[in-house]
């Protein structure tokens, strides 16, 4: 697996750099902010899909590791720190993460509902014009600077400590709108999700790119939403000046709080009060690094491809005897039940063909002509004179004659009978 995720991590990043493009030139295009919302989550929860189809083609197939690493021969070494290093990234957003879930339970078990009960009939009435059916709490903590929601299945409105005395009810009405909004979209679950993302693709800028899209749209649907529920009862400049007067972060490490601070406050405001907002920065930042980064991810991925190497083809049978070419020559019907035949003496062989084959073909079911090259010597003799060593140490000539064969390939005609 190790050569697999290392592929897969290289080619992530011009694949998370295409997604980001692609959802960067999108965006602005679309005009409907639950359209929009739908793209960006879509193009950043499409990305772990997109990884595990890279591993999988990386190992289809049972491919050995050794034809899977689809990486060019001078990073095909570094595949091992390259997934030793992802899984330790992984790992401490994990661990951020978890201390960030355990946090949040520390401040639901701090959460104090001694509320006013003006405010208890506020949420009240909100949740019917929402029509949120669920239960939902509302209580006030020390421990957040601004107005969130925490929780899903059990959801509960934290509101500062310094709010039982300085907010004005259409202020709490504002709040509590927006808020009711998060849990009636289930947002609570989508923040955990693109958490998860962020995790598993710590190093990509694009990813972080399109989940902070994904988060700012979702506060402006929020927004729209808590507008039309309030109606005539406050207005969008009121709305807009309680988000700047009471809007705070989420606490930090808290990856599941929904705040009513989030997203870009200035953009928010701007798009409430109808005028062009200038925060586009991230999409400059994007446009310069996507290109880079799809750049790097072809050069990295610039190797062989992610497929099994050829079966190599199966071994030839081993070579026959020397013979040239068999024909089969078809029998009449008459003669096919007959038994086969005893097969034809040498001395017959010398016959002519025409009439060895004619009388065969009436005592036997099938013929097989073939033809072989035997070897035949052929011997010379030759008278030499040989030096020779005689006991004294005396070096002789002796005579001598010296026979040589050499092999002489003559062609036989073979008749086989079956």
């Amino acid at each position: 697996m190790i050569p697999a995720l290392a592929a897969a991590l290289v080619h992530f990043l011009w694949e998370g750099a295409l997604a980001a493009l692609i959802a960067a030139a999108v965006l602005p295009r679309m005009k409907s902010l639950q359209a929009r919302y739908a793209v960006a989550c879509l193009a950043l929860f499409s990305l772990p899909l997109t990884f595990a189809a890279t591993v999988w083609a990386a190992t289809a197939d049972g491919a050995a590791p050794a034809s899977t690493p689809a990486l060019s021969p001078w990073a095909s070494h570094l595949a091992p720190w390259l997934v030793s290093a992802w899984l330790l990234g992984v790992a401490a957003c994990s661990l951020n993460a978890a201390g960030g879930w355990f946090v949040a339970l520390r401040l639901r078990r701090a959460i104090s509902s001694a509320v006013p009960d003006s405010w208890r009939s506020v949420l009240a009435a909100l949740r019917t014009r929402l029509g949120v059916k669920r239960s939902i709490g509302i209580g006030v903590s020390v421990a957040v600077a601004g107005p969130c929601v925490l929780g899903w299945l059990r959801p509960i409105v934290i509101f500062p400590a310094c709010a039982l005395t300085s907010f004005a009810p259409e202020q709490l009405e504002a709040v509590l709108a927006h808020e009711l909004a998060h849990i009636r979209r289930c947002d609570y679950v989508v923040n955990l999700l693109q958490r998860a993302v962020e995790s598993l693709f710590f190093f990509h800028p694009g990813v972080w790119w399109l989940s902070r899209q994904a988060s700012e749209i979702r506060e402006h649907c929020c927004d729209d939403l808590a507008l039309s529920t309030l109606g005539e009862r406050c207005s969008p400049a009121a709305y807009a000046r309680t988000l700047l007067d009471m809007a705070a972060p989420a606490p930090v490490s808290v990856p599941g709080v929904m705040a009513l601070g989030g997203g870009t406050l200035t953009a928010r405001i701007c798009r409430i009060l109808g005028r062009p907002s200038a925060g586009v920065q991230g999409t400059r930042v994007l446009a310069l690094a996507a290109p880079l980064l799809l750049a790097a991810g072809l050069l990295l991925a610039a190797g062989p491809r992610m497929q099994r190497a050829p079966a190599p083809p199966p071994p030839l049978p081993a070579a026959p005897a020397p013979i040239a070419q068999a024909a089969d020559v078809p029998i009449p019907a008459a003669t096919e039940a007959r038994a086969a035949a005893p097969a034809v003496p040498r001395a017959h062989a010398s016959a002519p063909r025409s009439h060895a084959i004619a009388g065969i073909r009436a005592q036997s079911s099938k013929i097989v002509l073939e033809w072989t090259l035997a070897p035949v010597a052929e011997c010379q003799s030759q008278q030499i004179l040989a030096p020779a060593l005689v006991p004294d140490g005396e070096i002789v000539l002796i005579h001598r004659t010296v026979t040589q064969c050499l092999p002489s390939l003559q062609p036989v005609e073979v008749l086989i009978i079956t």
